[in-house]
């Protein structure tokens, strides 16, 4: 009888675990799918001339940052590669010179996202 009780109750645990990691993974993959796309820096808004934008991709995690400033001598772009992570609300974005920038990531109730550690200014959805 109690090689019976030993046994439902390393099966209960069992299955608790397995079920708490399959939670933490659904979140991680639905915060990661809200993320990806292009994002504008609100800074548009007041000056139509500046283009920030952050571009997350699906694949690989790969991602882009586009800066464009447009003048009276014509426009001047950069572009600049990096890979990114994101888990639960700390997102990592790493340079192709391996310098590292990470941050916590809110969505406002407006749908914009808000990088408190890599702009004081919000991000639009594209």
């Amino acid at each position: 009888m109690k090689s019976k009780i030993k046994l439902i109750h390393l099966v209960v645990v069992c299955i608790t675990l397995w079920s708490c990691k399959q939670d933490d993974q659904t979140t991680a993959t639905d915060t990661n799918q809200s993320i990806l796309g292009e994002w504008l820096r609100s800074d548009f808004l007041v000056d139509a001339t500046t283009q920030y934008k952050l571009h997350f991709y699906d694949a690989n995690n790969d991602g882009l940052i586009t800066n464009q400033v447009t003048s009276k001598e014509g426009v001047i772009s950069s572009a600049t590669p990096f890979n990114w992570s994101l888990i639960h609300n700390t997102l990592t974005i790493t340079k192709d010179d391996s310098s590292q920038i990470i941050t916590n990531v809110a969505y406002l109730d407006n749908g914009n996202l808000y990088l408190a550690d890599f702009s004081t200014l919000e991000f639009i959805k594209q």
